[in-house]
């Protein structure tokens, strides 16, 4: 029987397997160490990336919130000039209204009736005379209430009056509300106005 002494071979294979162990080690950590740095090198640019997105991001965001205060900023100018633009408007509109209101008071007010004073307060007119009866007073908030121009007249008082002026007996307060007729009302009492002229 032959022995054969397999062990310097089993060393030798063992050997062998370890280099080969840590060969193939080496080059998993090796590898491995290679991943790990590129994706830390790409995580560290995808970072830098985000960063300056996000710095883009606040500069635009910082540039609309200015836009928005200077948009805020130019809607109340505008406002403002809108509100001016229609007090300008309606004083432009309303010019010829006093005019108009002023002759209707000349032809409202009626023989005996003498006003003392008339004030116009926001939408209302406070009136002050002296009549030479009281029926002409009642005359005066008949033609008033008529009025296309006047409305809701209201008496205040009336007292007798304590000077004789121009052969008045009584002296009265009222007050009444412009109104402020709508084209078919002016052209109605334009007509009205025609007719009884001719």
């Amino acid at each position: 029987m032959v022995y054969v002494n397999l062990l310097p071979w089993r060393q030798q294979r063992r050997a062998e397997l370890k280099t080969r162990f840590f060969v193939i080690l080496g080059i998993v950590v090796v590898l491995a160490g290679v991943i790990i740095l590129t994706i830390n090198g790409q995580m560290k640019r995808e970072l830098i990336d985000q960063e300056a997105r996000n710095n883009l991001v606040r500069t635009a965001q910082s540039s609309l919130e200015q836009d928005i205060a200077t948009i805020t900023e130019l809607e109340k100018q505008r406002a403002q000039l809108i509100g001016r633009l229609r007090v300008i408007q309606d004083l432009q509109g309303r010019r010829s209204i006093i005019v108009h209101q002023l002759d209707e008071l000349v032809r409202v007010v009626p023989d005996g009736v003498y006003l003392t004073k008339f004030i116009k307060v926001g939408n209302r007119f406070d009136i002050e005379g002296v009549a030479e009866a009281n029926n002409r007073i009642s005359h005066l908030m008949r033609n008033l209430s008529h009025s296309i121009w006047f409305r809701d007249p209201v008496l205040a008082e009336v007292a007798a009056s304590d000077k004789k002026l121009m052969n008045a007996s009584s002296r009265f307060k009222l007050s009444v509300f412009e109104n402020i007729p709508d084209k078919e009302a002016l052209a109605n009492s334009a007509s009205a106005s025609a007719a009884n002229g001719s």
